[in-house]
């Protein structure tokens, strides 16, 4: 029923993606995709398309952007929504330090028909080891 939370199990979740360098391998485009199928009692699916781009105009540097588009129908009440990433690398040493932020509506599985808008600021660091860049 609309408006009622309910238990549900674990869907069955497909996720693929793929990149490719353009303009000498400075400009990379890439397109993510995730998929659900819901198979309990309130059936139904989730559908994810994320394309992005980053430039790498120097070795230590890249900016970035994703747009995010979100299909969910669980017991055919559909609702769609949407949302972008901006975010940099930068690279310092063997570390790259990354900072995202997201804004997106989500449409919610759980009460159908229903979603909330989300803001996230995502930061991290990763350790290159392999010395790729040297």
């Amino acid at each position: 029923m609309p408006g009622e939370l309910e238990k549900g199990t674990l869907p069955l979740l497909v996720s693929a993606g793929t990149t490719i360098g353009l303009i000498d391998t400075k400009l990379f485009a890439n397109l993510k995709g995730i998929g659900e199928i819901h198979t309990d009692d309130r059936s139904g699916f989730t559908v994810r398309a994320i394309p992005g781009l980053e430039f790498r105009p120097w070795k230590w540097f890249a900016p970035r952007g994703a747009y995010e588009y979100a299909l969910v129908d669980i017991d055919g009440t559909s609702l769609a929504g949407s949302g972008y990433m901006a975010g940099f690398s930068f690279v310092l040493g063997d570390f790259d330090l990354n900072a995202n932020f997201v804004q997106r509506y989500r449409p919610n599985r759980m009460l159908p028909g229903t979603g909330h808008d989300t803001q996230s600021i995502l930061i991290g660091a990763t350790r290159n080891g392999l010395g790729a860049r040297k």
